[in-house]
């Protein structure tokens, strides 16, 4: 079960046309699983929040919809852009390696902890 997004709702979200539960698994369940666990982690990153499974806690809770149409995205484009694509393939947004699609962080701007620079370091006088 993902944090913020099952099985089942990437499944759906993709558009794939598998049934899920099936023995033996079918191998795109488990790419979608495991492309799933990695779209969680990047959003998570970007947050700078805790990985704290929220319906593991309490699985009546509703999970954050934003938080959840971010991974949705992110899934997206790690099924669609596996990272192999050609020159000029891959995302329009692929400026610089690993950028977050501007849809995702405009997405998650108010759930960002922000970041926070060091104080410089005095310089002795003497």
């Amino acid at each position: 079960m993902g944090m913020y997004v099952t099985v089942a709702q990437a499944v759906q979200h993709l558009r794939l046309p598998i049934v899920l539960g099936q023995t033996p698994i079918d191998p795109i369940e488990q790419e979608v699983t495991d492309k799933l666990t990695m779209a969680e982690a990047i959003i998570v990153d970007y947050l700078k929040q805790p990985t704290v499974n929220p319906l593991m806690v309490d699985p009546t809770v509703t999970p954050d919809w934003v938080i959840s149409a971010a991974v949705l995205l992110e899934l997206g484009e790690l099924w669609r852009f596996r990272g192999d694509d050609q020159f000029k393939e891959g995302p329009e947004h692929d400026l610089e390696i690993g950028q977050l699609s501007p849809t995702i962080t405009n997405l998650l701007r108010r759930h960002r902890d922000p970041a926070l620079a060091a104080p410089p370091t005095p310089t002795p006088t003497g």
